[in-house]
């Protein structure tokens, strides 16, 4: 039998913590972390658990934005 490995993808509420409202100021605090995305992909990273993820692009999420409340965040597995 294959177990199958969950998550739960909390970045909304994380961009929230950080008074963050807008998918698009997102954009500019991932390239400061040298993860440059389209205002597109940024909004689908946000809006939906993405299917495949670069290791580049999680520890961006993870970390807290410039200014932010430096919570981090939480994954889960089922």
């Amino acid at each position: 039998m294959i177990k199958k490995m969950g998550y739960r993808w909390h970045l909304r509420r994380l961009m929230a913590d950080a008074e963050m409202f807008q998918t698009s100021e997102l954009v500019p605090r991932l390239a400061e972390r040298g993860v440059h995305l389209s205002r597109e992909q940024v909004y689908r990273l946000v809006t939906q658990p993405p299917q495949r993820l670069s290791m580049e692009v999680l520890p961006a999420c993870r970390s807290p934005p410039s200014g932010g409340s430096g919570r981090s965040s939480t994954s889960s597995r089922t």
